[in-house]
């Protein structure tokens, strides 16, 4: 059972008991690289956070993980931070009140902000160096070019430079409080021990952040198509659209669409890109959800001289979508996405991190067996219904290719 609650310091808790010997925890900040007014504090203030304090440095907080193989880290996104941990539950306490510490009570050390910047510098040149990141990277940069979800949450390495410390102390200031945490457990603990928990070991006092304003996707999506040259092997293709947004009526209908499009094993783009045409070796597509809008991205490597085809017959492949889809492919997709949502169950992380998103979304966490009824309702047609929509849907293309 899922309880939801408000602790007497402010955190808003979810807490789901499991049947396991372990016990996850999600640290969910609704601040991310959308409200940065420096492109790259966001991300940089997670670093710092993870470089400790001088209750436990980061020497100290490794040993201590270490020594209680503890799973932990962190990541920033668009519209949102997250640090979570995972340990055994008899060694959780200690491992909490470790992290809880850091998160609540970093150090803005000149010298720990200097060794941070070289840090994420070579964060930055690692991920341009992975060309398929790159790729969805300029799409994204594409469809919500005009607006501030259009920088790289990682900054620019000028960016980064001009960061400092009153920079990041200002930010966690203004956003790093109570009421903008959710604080999501998962796995062998009650209610009152998380009240316990977060009650004792959080210890950020500020409530006073104001209201936060998220992207408004009232702007105008144009068919672009961009293309880079860079020392790669393999082209590298990302195709953008907007999707159904998380919560809407047809949303379901999306996912299995999604499914037999390119989001399982089996699916269209993998039996004609790569079965077929003998094209390509990765190919697929993912859905990225923000609060106000889906994207529907489709990735694809392959060489040089294949570009334009590929292109073509992804394009081809959802034009014939809504006639290729039958019920046997559908009934299919659904058993998929059962399995899938029941074994995501068996991993407590897992659970506490969805859970966070959907009282993110809607102020309540949904139950998963309410979610495969859902699925199990959606019928054919309206499976088609969406499979249309996308017949139409404007496409930005970004494509890095090889410059030999």
């Amino acid at each position: 059972m899922v309880e939801t609650f408000r602790t007497k310091n402010g955190y808003l808790v979810i807490c789901e008991n499991l049947p396991t010997n372990t016990l996850s925890v999600s640290f969910d900040i609704k601040v991310g690289s959308g409200q940065d007014k420096v492109w790259g504090t966001a991300h940089f203030l997670e670093h710092i956070i993870f470089a400790g304090n001088k209750k436990y440095p980061k020497e100290k907080v490794r040993e201590i993980f270490g020594k209680y193989c503890a799973k932990y880290n962190g990541s920033t996104s668009i519209e949102g931070t997250r640090f979570y941990l995972k340990c055994l539950d008899k060694y959780f306490e200690k491992c909490f009140e470790v992290f809880a510490n850091i998160i609540s009570n970093p150090t803005f050390d000149d010298k720990i902000i200097n060794n941070e910047f070289g840090i994420i510098l070579e964060e930055i040149k690692r991920y341009d160096d992975i060309y398929s990141d790159k790729v969805c990277t300029l799409a994204r940069s594409m469809f919500f070019r005009g607006t501030q979800y259009s920088h790289d949450t990682l900054g620019s390495e000028n960016t980064i430079k001009s960061i400092d410390k009153n920079t990041l102390k200002m930010f966690y200031d203004e956003y790093y409080t109570p009421n903008n945490f959710i604080i999501s457990f998962a796995g062998n603990i009650n209610k009152e021990k998380a009240i316990e928990l977060v009650e004792r070991y959080m210890t950020i006092c500020n409530n006073t952040s104001k209201n936060k304003i998220y992207f408004n996707p009232n702007f105008v999506i144009q068919e672009k198509k961009c293309r880079l040259e860079a020392p790669t092997v393999q082209s590298h293709i990302c195709i953008m659209q907007k999707g159904i947004n998380y919560g809407e009526k047809d949303y379901y209908a999306y996912l299995i669409y999604l499914a037999l499009f390119g989001g399982s094993t089996d699916n269209f783009l993998v039996k004609n890109l790569r079965d077929k045409y003998g094209l390509v070796y990765s190919c697929y597509s993912y859905v990225e959800e923000y609060l106000n809008i889906s994207i529907l991205s489709t990735y694809c490597a392959c060489s040089k001289q294949n570009i334009e085809k590929a292109i073509d017959i992804i394009l081809d492949i959802q034009k014939n979508m809504p006639i290729l889809i039958t019920k046997k492919l559908v009934e299919n997709a659904k058993l998929t996405l059962e399995i899938s949502l029941l074994m995501g169950r068996d991993k407590p992380l897992s659970v506490a991190t969805s859970n966070a998103i959907d009282y993110k979304h809607f102020g309540k966490v949904f139950d998963y067996k309410d979610i495969i009824d859902d699925i199990k309702r959606v019928t054919i047609d309206e499976v088609i219904c969406v499979a249309k929509k996308f017949v139409e849907t404007k496409n930005i293309i970004s494509i890095i290719s090889s410059n030999k």
